[in-house]
């Protein structure tokens, strides 16, 4: 397994699958990610290219399960900032 979705998964484990929001957010990023694999497959990009494409589909709303969980939004502006909390999550 990719080590950047067996972390996603162990992280995301941890969260409410029953909400509906964290399934979407689980799937969505899931989704993004397995288009990320047909790009980097259709073109020629370097292996570090490769890694950080498969990186930036499968963690750029990591943030969000946090967010969603303790403000049951994804709204930003009246919760917290998704992306610099999944800046904090990924170091």
């Amino acid at each position: 397994m990719d080590k950047y979705l067996n972390f996603y998964n162990n992280y995301t484990k941890n969260f409410d699958f029953n909400s509906k929001g964290i399934k979407v957010k689980y799937e969505h990023s899931l989704k993004v990610y397995e288009n990320s694999l047909d790009f980097i497959k259709n073109n020629n990009f370097s292996e570090n290219d490769n890694e950080l494409i498969k990186f930036i589909a499968l963690f750029h709303d990591i943030g969000r399960f946090e967010q969603y969980e303790k403000y049951n939004t994804f709204n930003d502006n009246i919760s917290i900032d998704h992306g610099k909390l999944g800046c904090d999550i990924v170091r």
